[in-house]
């Protein structure tokens, strides 16, 4: 099984808990480490192994091309993408990353992006309110 599938695999499981009102808390907790405990051995073999291959193997010029290219290929997402990353980031964290958005980035952040995942209450569990 691929990182993806086993990815999606935990991620429709967690989703599968949470709407779950009678058993989904007693599911949620175990799937939600094993996914944390993934993720983190994934990205540290990342980390380790692959930037470092990266960093030896490509010039500057490659590497920036692969960010712009990169860039380009997840522009539609960051709408949904960067309120979640940004979702629980202490406050100097979020001044940091809002502070390097061009003015109009950061308009579409705080008038659009924000209060429209805000609005999701993706986590919201079953009779209970958004705060």
């Amino acid at each position: 099984m691929t990182t993806t599938d086993w990815t999606r695999s935990l991620l429709a499981a967690l989703d599968a808990a949470a709407a779950d009102s009678d058993y989904g808390r007693q599911r949620f907790g175990d799937m939600s480490d094993e996914l944390s405990a993934k993720l983190t051995a994934r990205l540290a073999h990342e980390e380790a192994d692959r930037l470092p291959l990266i960093g030896a193997c490509l010039t500057p010029a490659q590497w920036q091309h692969f960010a712009q290219v990169h860039g380009e290929r997840n522009l539609p997402g960051v709408p949904r993408y960067m309120p979640w990353l940004l979702a629980e980031a202490s406050r100097r964290t979020l001044d940091g990353v809002l502070g390097k958005f061009p003015p109009h980035l950061l308009a579409a952040y705080r008038q659009q992006w924000a209060p429209a995942d805000a609005a999701l209450q993706i986590w919201t569990a079953v009779g209970e309110s958004a705060s």
